[in-house]
């Protein structure tokens, strides 16, 4: 910034700048690496499909020892699985992340599918880090930097790079565009929106408090909008024509400004060749949709497909997933509806049902239990054979299609917390209660089978009787009042247990700590 531009910036709007900077150049880092796997398959030819890629028990290696020790049977189960469309509905601490990390290591290691053919897609550029790193750490930096691991975003702007000018002519997008990121998205339509109610923009892309109260439909409310609608696949036209049932509430008066501010901030990123982050995944999408050459090439290049924390996908990236899978449909996703809470940032719960529908994906008896193996299991190769093929594997049906399996072994909470949480959730699946997790911890299982736990699964819990209560109060301070209270309350039952044991001359118990844990 120059002198005059940085004394007219507030502090806060300084630091918004330079963290979106920070944010950008960390993602142009991730991009490049995305960018140079679209590049081979830009310059390769699509490889003719490879056989289904079945586990043969009998081939299975020393390396499968160290990369599936310790794990239960419904774990195991999804990372052996490696044929067709699998859905692992996986419940909190039941090791999701590290079935799918597995499963990539067994792809490459056992199944002996290049790791070059296999796509791993996660939703922040930290998560797809750690991934890469537990990847690494499984079968080594070579095959790992071969594997194209990021994110939807990451993803969609290594494709445009290579091939953005394959969009239909009424996308007159050109190579060389530029992005931008959300501050200078808010100040682009701060300007359109200041610029259509006959006021002065400022370029400031802030507001400030006095402004905000004196404007209750805000630029921001307004880039709320347009990055809903985008995510809901809605164009400026279709926006401007029919706008969104859930948008009705606004009433036309906005509607129409939004409208207008939607048409006029799409045309100025056209003319000035730029997307922003919502376009990145909209116009891959049209891409793969209306240039089949494409599609094949992408889908081609990439022929397993796996996806973490589904329930957070929306409208758009559920069509890019099926774009890209709809030919080999060698797709693995692994989420938990109960864990939808991103349903205001756009996420789509009824991805699951489309995935299922598409890819004909059933829950198949038998029923994988949750259980750790056996003792004994990963004493040696043919010790694991024996139990992997104990497991009760569901078959994939005659008619083709895919399995759903689950994950309910919890390593993180005592079962008191598990019950709680089930019975909170259960009115949700009065309908069809089978098709509710059943968490259970490890204690709830047989003891001897907690030998072949990992030092990491451990949960060192208290012996004392588990105690949960499920409190509900008008509002944050109402909460805040009652937590206060209940810290007094047992601090002064400690003080008079205290007294007693000194005027008896015994030892006083020891003092109880209080822990406030918050999302």
């Amino acid at each position: 910034l120059c002198v005059r531009c940085h004394v007219r910036k507030t502090r806060g709007q300084r630091h918004d700048m330079l963290s979106s900077r920070t944010a950008r150049e960390a993602a142009e880092v991730e991009g490049a690496a995305l960018q140079n796997a679209a590049a081979v398959a830009a310059a390769s030819p699509p490889p003719p499909p490879p056989p289904p890629a079945t586990l043969a028990l009998d081939a299975l290696e020393l390396s499968s020892l160290q990369l599936l020790r310790g794990m239960n049977q419904q774990q195991l189960a999804a990372v052996v699985c490696a044929d067709g469309p699998l859905r692992v509905a996986a419940g909190p601490g039941t090791g999701k992340t590290r079935v799918l990390t597995a499963r990539i290591a067994h792809l490459v290691e056992e199944a002996r599918v290049p790791p070059q053919r296999v796509l791993a897609v996660t939703f922040t550029n930290k998560a797809a880090r750690e991934l890469r790193e537990r990847i690494t750490r499984l079968i080594g930096p070579c095959e790992a930097d071969a594997i194209t691991m990021g994110t939807f975003h990451s993803l969609c702007l290594a494709i445009l790079r290579q091939d953005i000018t394959r969009l239909p002519e009424e996308l007159p997008y050109r190579s060389g565009f530029a992005v931008y990121d959300e501050y200078s998205s808010l100040k682009l339509i701060k300007k359109l929106k200041m610029r259509l109610e006959g006021g002065s923009a400022t370029g400031a892309a802030e507001q400030t408090a006095e402004q905000k109260k004196k404007d209750d439909f805000s630029a921001g409310a307004v880039q709320a909008i347009i990055s809903a609608a985008k995510n809901d696949m809605y164009d400026a036209q279709r926006f401007r024509l029919h706008p969104p049932a859930k948008l009705r509430a606004l009433g036309a008066q906005k509607l129409r400004l939004a409208a207008a501010v939607f048409e006029g901030y799409q045309q100025t990123l056209r003319d000035e060749n730029i997307i922003d982050f919502d376009d990145m995944l909209l116009l891959t999408e049209t891409l793969l949709r209306t240039s089949e050459r494409t599609r094949r090439k992408y889908a081609g290049h990439w022929r397993h497909l796996l996806v973490d924390e589904f329930q957070d996908t929306n409208s758009v990236q559920y069509q890019l997933l099926s774009l890209l899978a709809r030919d080999h449909k060698n797709v693995f996703v692994v989420g938990d509806a109960d864990q939808a809470i991103y349903g205001w940032r756009g996420a789509d719960i009824r991805n699951q049902a489309r995935l299922d529908s598409e890819f004909a994906i059933r829950t198949l008896p038998p029923a994988v239990p949750a259980v750790p193996l056996p003792h004994g299991a990963y004493e040696s190769v043919q010790a694991l054979q024996t139990a992997v093929q104990a497991i009760p594997l569901p078959p994939l049906p005659r008619s083709g299609g895919g399995r759903q399996l689950n994950l309910e072994l919890n390593y993180r909470s005592r079962q008191g917390i598990l019950d709680m949480a089930m019975r909170l959730l259960s009115p949700a699946y009065a309908a069809d209660p089978s098709a509710q997790l059943r968490l259970v911890t490890p204690e709830a299982t047989a003891e001897d089978a907690l030998l072949e736990l990992p030092d990491e699964q451990w949960v060192d819990a208290p012996s004392a009787a588990e105690c949960v209560q499920l409190v509900q109060l008008e509002d944050g301070e109402h909460e805040a009042e009652y937590v206060v209270d209940e810290i007094l309350r047992i601090r002064d039952a400690a003080l008079a247990a205290h007294c007693s044991h000194t005027r008896a001359h015994t030892r006083a118990p020891t003092p109880p700590s209080i822990a406030i844990l918050y999302r």
